[in-house]
């Protein structure tokens, strides 16, 4: 891993960790102003409820905006980040957030970018105006990079059904101990009376 991406990863991981300390401070405010609302239910409460809440949105937007910017650098890492306990990755898998979901992002991204240069086209065909939106867009892939993009597309396919089906086999493998232990102990009672 070179320097540049090692260095990317680390910010991502200390934008994660940030995050997560704001929270970890946000959470106990928030939940001591809620048991003092039910208590008392005074609008001065209220106003302290709005603020947090307001701060709280702050720090979301401001983690999404230094998440976007980092992402430029590295997307790869929000997949499967390092920081994450293998569980947590693995739940991120199970819940549907895989390579391939790149792909269909970046298929309906240039599908949409395409009929907003259509669209724009057939204005100033007409003599409209341009809207504006002009500079590259991924509507401007040649076929060539498209078709680069699918082959890639088939590939990670590929590679996430061999994970699924890895996955899925140590699920019935786990699932099986149980179920075998059981059986041999029912027939072992059996055989006893």
């Amino acid at each position: 891993m070179g320097s540049s991406s090692k260095n990317t990863e680390q910010a991502q991981e200390c934008c994660y960790l940030e995050w997560m300390s704001l929270q970890s401070q946000r959470i106990p405010e928030l939940k001591q102003l809620l048991a003092q609302r039910r208590s008392h239910g005074d609008e001065d409460n209220d106003n302290k409820l709005r603020e947090l809440t307001g701060k709280i949105i702050g720090d979301f937007k401001n983690y999404a905006a230094k998440r976007a910017d980092l992402a430029h650098r590295c997307s790869s890492n929000y997949y499967a980040p390092t920081w994450n306990s293998p569980l947590e990755n693995a739940l991120i898998w199970m819940g549907g957030c895989r390579p391939s979901s790149f792909f269909r992002l970046v298929y309906a991204l240039c599908g949409s970018q395409t009929e907003i240069r259509v669209t724009q086209f057939l204005r100033n065909i007409d003599g409209y105006e341009s809207s504006g939106g002009g500079g590259a867009s991924l509507s401007d892939l040649s076929a060539e990079q498209l078709a680069k993009i699918n082959v890639l597309h088939v590939k990670i396919i590929d590679e996430e059904e061999k994970m699924t089906k890895k996955v899925s086999s140590l699920q019935e493998d786990a699932a099986d101990i149980p179920i075998a232990t059981v059986a041999y102990e029912m027939e072992m009672s059996e055989s006893l009376t």
